[in-house]
């Protein structure tokens, strides 16, 4: 540390800065750590510490896509899938047995929800064959699951 009349370090202070760096480089490089990713350490590692993003990127981009599109609750794995228009809106009802599925596909706007529901609920009938057991059903304008009496 400088003194404040000469602007130079003082010996003392000199002797505990030596004392506090390393002696050579390679304990320099020994302090430091290598990065090391908790979430994905076999993929994470080669792909972002070495700069290569892109491979990241295309990594994420397909996740993303993988997830795009209509996909049942499990309980309708194997259920038959039909997809129908009502109205200018796509929707995807899935039967299996006597139990229904009807996704619908797209955004809707706040005071579009009551008309949708509705096309929702007289889809299911159309399209299944069955009627419907009104007390069954649950869900919302998005995602609506119910009891078939066929």
């Amino acid at each position: 540390m400088p003194t404040p009349e000469t602007g130079r370090i003082s010996p003392l202070a000199a002797g505990s800065l030596a004392a506090s760096r390393p002696t050579d480089a390679t304990q320099t490089f020994a302090r430091r750590q290598p990065y090391v990713s908790h979430t994905l350490p076999g993929l994470n590692l080669p792909l972002t510490n070495l700069g290569q993003t892109a491979g990241m990127k295309r990594l994420i981009l397909l996740i993303f896509l993988a997830s795009c599109g209509p996909s049942p609750a499990p309980e309708f794995f194997g259920a038959t899938q039909t997809q129908v228009s009502r109205n200018g809106r796509d929707y995807v009802v899935y039967q299996k047995a006597d139990r229904v599925e009807i996704i619908r596909l797209g955004y809707a706007k706040r005071g579009e929800h009551q008309a949708i529901r509705a096309d929702m609920i007289a889809l299911i009938p159309e399209v299944t064959g069955c009627k419907l057991r009104e007390t069954s059903l649950q869900g919302d304008s998005g995602e609506m699951r119910g009891s078939l009496t066929c």
